[in-house]
């Protein structure tokens, strides 16, 4: 078989026409994660108030202990469905294990109600001081594009 190289390459052309997204470059998460007081240090130098980036830590670490927990309790929360079936398949009274179900479910909310304050509260930080980015990237000299590994995400 035979490709046609000229389809080909109509093909695979950029559509130059879509709109370029500006979208400033933020410090990594993970930078953030492994060296908070290299950061803090490094964005205060360069006037960042370092009431922000400790706030982000913060909320950060809450967001992520939440979501730890939510895990664990979904985990929990499978692991007693599946002893209420057990239960009503033996003919038995699952009320104590759907009591345990309604309590994990309950705590899941909580949980997920606070991680919906959060996640903005985080995101609102991220962007609210895009000085994050340019203070790192004006340090260096180097332009925001070029250090893909200091994005948020």
């Amino acid at each position: 078989m035979e490709l046609d190289a000229g389809a080909m390459g109509r093909a695979c052309t950029l559509d130059t026409s879509l709109p370029e997204i500006d979208s400033p470059a933020m410090v990594s998460r993970e930078l953030m994660r492994n060296d908070p007081q290299g950061v803090i240090e490094r964005l205060a130098s360069r006037g960042v108030d370092p009431a922000l980036p400790q706030s982000w830590l913060r909320l950060d670490a809450e967001r992520r202990a939440a979501l730890v927990e939510v895990e664990e309790l979904k985990r929990q929360r499978n692991e007693a469905s599946r002893a209420i079936g057990a239960v009503k398949q033996r003919g038995g009274d699952a009320a104590a294990e759907i009591a345990a179900v309604a309590s994990i479910k309950e705590r899941a909310a909580v949980l997920d109600a606070r991680l919906a304050v959060l996640e903005p509260e985080i995101a609102a930080i991220e962007l609210i001081d895009s000085s994050f980015s340019r203070a790192f990237f004006a340090a260096d000299q180097v332009s925001a594009p070029q250090r893909r590994s200091d994005i948020w995400r």
